[in-house]
């Protein structure tokens, strides 16, 4: 039995060329795959997160049952908090060799995947469910999001988003409670939409939040409902409310195209339907069960509240921003060679129509937990 370990390989396309020489001569496994195969495969995965954050046991679910479903044949090293690729180069490793698998957002190298930026446009859903099936629907439909991934090198496992979570030391309910205030926001949507509110967005690491609240320099913020308590926010501002914009921030999980395509077919088709039920709910229904237990402890702090804004004062904002924001990712996408904006963005808009059923987000659910058990709006 030979063990196939990528991580730390030459080059990709090298890799994806050597691999097609050895089956030509009958030296690996033949590219039919089956039961039998005796080949094995041990995956290098990267992630800039550790390994208890929400988003991470994502990764943690496709990676457990593609080993499960494998028995054993397909394996992962796991590297979690940037060990081995830092955060601002993760898809560079996928590229280069240095990992086979990363978990990291497109929003950190905005450059490389500009038409997936259209899944960190908010207002568009109101759950990160319909998000992440409509984009790996689209993902599979559209050749221009296909030759993104495969000319860095990539190939996408799935697409999810953290959903908004707005903190602050004074209700914010709907715009008109934005205005005057400053607030943490980071990514070019939401700095535009608080700006756009009357607040003043500004950027911060989430490292230097607690600080900033302290200090005064900021009354607030937008952050996923993990760091609240990953990071003691509570302890510097009294309510939470979720402005009922859907994710605002992409997630993605992808494998390397030279990785992939030097797999068997039998290793191919764990990976696909791994992928496919990652994007038809699991990957929310992971989320769910870990920000479960983070809103387990939002109950136990000294919060005021935590509501989700009405109908009426999230279409507010999203009347506001959605065709501006709409507008600057077809500019994006224009510059990416995308030659029909329009057409792309009209697909997108069907596919999360035609989500069925979509997995409520358990922020949503924690809100009302907060309701019925504290009292709160």
């Amino acid at each position: 039995m030979r063990k196939t370990r990528f991580g730390g390989r030459i080059p990709a396309l090298l890799a994806a060329g050597l691999a097609a020489g050895l089956l030509a001569t009958g030296c690996a496994s033949g590219s039919g795959g089956g039961a039998g195969s005796a080949e094995t495969y041990d995956l290098s995965f990267s992630s800039f997160a550790p390994e208890t954050n929400p988003s991470a046991r994502v990764s943690e679910w496709f990676m457990s049952q593609v080993e499960e479903r494998s028995g054993g044949r397909i394996t992962f090293t796991r590297n979690w908090l940037e060990a081995g690729c830092p955060a601002a180069e993760l898809y560079q490793c996928v590229n280069d060799g240095r990992a086979d698998v990363v978990f990291s957002s497109p929003t950190y190298e905005p450059q490389k995947l500009p038409i997936t930026l259209i899944s960190a446009v908010p207002f568009v859903a109101n759950s990160t469910d319909e998000k992440a099936q409509a984009f790996y629907e689209l993902y599979q439909k559209q050749p221009a999001l296909q030759q993104e991934y495969e000319s860095s090198g990539m190939r996408l496992l799935g697409l999810w988003s953290v959903r908004l979570v707005l903190g602050s030391q004074q209700p914010i309910d709907s715009m008109a409670d934005i205005q005057g205030k400053s607030l943490r926001a980071t990514g070019d949507a939401m700095i535009k939409s608080i700006r756009e509110a009357g607040g003043n967005p500004v950027t911060l690491t989430v490292n230097e939040v607690y600080e900033s609240l302290q200090r005064g320099v900021i009354s607030g913020y937008g952050l996923d409902l993990a760091s609240n308590i990953n990071y003691n926010l509570y302890e510097q501002v009294d309510h939470l409310s979720d402005p009922n914009v859907g994710g605002f921030s992409p997630i993605n999980l992808v494998i390397s195209q030279g990785t992939y395509e030097s797999m068997d077919d039998e290793a191919k088709q764990i990976i696909d339907q791994v992928s496919r039920e990652l994007s038809t709910g699991e990957a929310v229904r992971s989320l769910n069960q870990t920000i479960s237990g983070i809103c387990d402890q939002v109950l136990k702090t000294d919060l005021e509240s935590y509501t989700v804004w009405s109908e009426a004062a999230t279409a507010e904002w999203r009347d506001r921003m959605l065709p501006e924001l709409e507008a600057g990712w077809k500019a994006t996408a224009g510059e990416a060679g995308v030659a029909d904006v329009d057409g792309l963005w009209d697909a997108w808009s069907a596919e999360l129509r035609a989500v069925q059923n979509p997995v409520e987000d358990a922020e949503v659910t924690c809100a009302k937990r907060f309701a019925q058990e504290r009292g709160g709006a």
